[in-house]
C-alpha cells in the first residue's frame, strides 16, 4: 500500500507529519520527501492506495483543484483522509456571536466548511464521504464543563473526513 501525505511540512510537534511513503509540501521541512503543490501533483494517474491531506485544505488558494488532483493520482477504492478545523465548534461561534470574525477567520485559513458546506465540495469531485468524525486535534490546556453536554459536532475542535474514490 502507497501512501502519500499532502502537506506534511512546518509541523514539527505534529506526530503525522512523518506518515506516508511519499510527503509533499510546497517547502522544504525534514518530514518532506518531494517538493509540490497540491495544485499539480507531479505523479502519475492512480499512484496511491491512499492519500493523507491533515490541517492543509483550508489553507490553499483552490481546495477543489486539490481534490481533483488526489483523486486523480489515487487509485479506485482507494481513501483519502482529511482533517479541517470545525468551523462549529463552540467557541469559535461564541467568539463570532461576539463580532470577533468568522468561525473560520485565522490569519493563514483561506475558507472554511462545515460537513454539509464540505460533502458539496466534495460532490463535484470523484469522492466521496465515506465517514465523518470530530475529534480534538490539539490537546488543549483547559475544557469547559459545558463540553460535557454538547453534542461531537459542536465539542470537537476539528473534523476528520475520510473519503473514497468512485469507481
Amino acid at each position: 500500500m502507497t501512501t502519500l501525505n499532502v502537506g506534511c511540512g512546518g509541523r514539527a510537534a505534529d506526530k503525522a507529519s512523518d506518515l506516508g511513503d511519499v510527503r509533499i509540501d510546497i517547502k522544504y521541512f525534514n518530514t518532506v520527501t518531494t517538493l509540490a503543490d497540491a495544485h499539480q501533483l507531479p505523479f502519475k494517474d492512480a499512484s496511491f492506495d491512499r492519500i493523507l491531506c491533515y490541517q492543509v485544505l483550508e489553507h490553499l488558494v483552490s481546495p477543489f483543484f486539490a481534490l481533483k488532483e488526489m483523486s486523480r493520482v489515487l487509485k479506485v477504492e482507494g481513501e483519502i483522509e482529511i482533517t479541517i478545523p470545525n468551523v462549529w465548534f463552540w467557541h469559535k461561534i461564541l467568539r463570532w456571536l461576539a463580532g470577533e470574525g468568522e468561525p473560520y477567520d485565522l490569519p493563514d485559513h483561506k475558507q472554511g466548511w462545515d460537513v454539509y458546506e464540505f460533502q458539496r465540495l466534495v460532490r463535484q469531485t470523484n469522492l466521496e464521504i465515506a465517514n465523518v468524525t470530530f475529534l480534538n486535534w490539539y490537546p488543549r490546556e483547559k475544557t469547559y464543563e459545558i463540553e460535557r453536554y454538547l453534542p461531537d459536532c459542536l465539542s470537537g475542535t476539528h473534523v476528520a473526513i475520510r473519503l473514497r474514490k468512485k469507481n
